[in-house]
């Protein structure tokens, strides 16, 4: 992953955190896990919580993400038409981010509530998808 790319998500991320009223949530110990966090926490009514040992991130009461650490792995846990889908990878030799983020955008459209996808698209923020 390019250094440029990972700086600008951890900003981003910086950003939303310092404006969140979630508290403290502990970070992750991977750069490309906090740069997922950051993709996913700015949609809109977005939660960050625990489900077992994994980061759930849910809208309008609804889980659309899971995304988890061991030492050496990352796992991502996203919608994707009608399956759950997996994607594991050392965060050493992660997938693009961009392609993360996809997967992020697209399990928030399937399943969040329709007042929250609206709300995000009224912003003009569809980072992923081109919307």
């Amino acid at each position: 992953m390019e250094d440029r790319v990972r700086s600008a998500a951890l900003d981003r991320h910086r950003e939303v955190r310092s404006t969140s009223d979630m508290g403290s949530v502990p970070r992750f110990e991977y750069p490309i896990s906090e740069a997922i966090r950051a993709h996913a926490t700015t949609f809109p009514e977005t939660a960050e919580g625990s489900s077992c040992v994994n980061r759930a991130f849910g809208a309008g009461g609804k889980n659309v993400l899971f995304l988890g650490e061991k030492p050496g792995r990352c796992a991502l846990r996203s919608r994707s038409a009608d399956v759950w889908q997996k994607i594991e990878f050392d965060p050493d030799d992660a997938p693009p981010v961009a392609e993360l983020e996809a997967s992020v955008t697209r399990s928030f459209l399937l399943l969040a509530p329709k007042q929250a996808q609206c709300d995000h698209g009224r912003r003009g923020r569809w980072p992923s998808t081109g919307r």
